[in-house]
């Protein structure tokens, strides 16, 4: 999916289910979520959006109009606060984020 893709469709009422995911201190990617598949959200020459920071890629989603996201971090460890012991071997954080405060 293009990042310019996403506000025709909010605006349409059918907003993607997009998630952030933290895939290094420094690397911030955004997917679509379509049942258990993610797919990659792109620029217009089909590049896979990559952002420095979390609040980059919020904001960014935030300039299309859509109203929350899901914001992912995993760890292949232990060692995230309030992750419970039997999640293993997927420990996962996921927080809902409201975008409308971003713009």
């Amino acid at each position: 999916m293009k990042l310019s893709a996403i506000n025709p469709l909010v605006r349409a009422g059918q907003p993607p289910q997009l998630e952030v995911h933290a895939i290094d201190p420094m690397i911030y990617l955004v997917f679509r979520r379509s049942g258990d598949d993610l797919v990659p959200v792109t620029d217009e020459r089909g590049k896979t959006l990559r952002f420095p920071s979390r609040h980059r890629a919020l904001c960014t989603l935030a300039e299309t109009g859509l109203a929350q996201t899901e914001f992912v971090h995993r760890s292949a460890y232990t060692e995230m606060i309030g992750i419970a012991q039997d999640n293993w071997p997927a420990y996962e954080l996921r927080e809902t984020v409201k975008l409308r405060n971003l713009t």
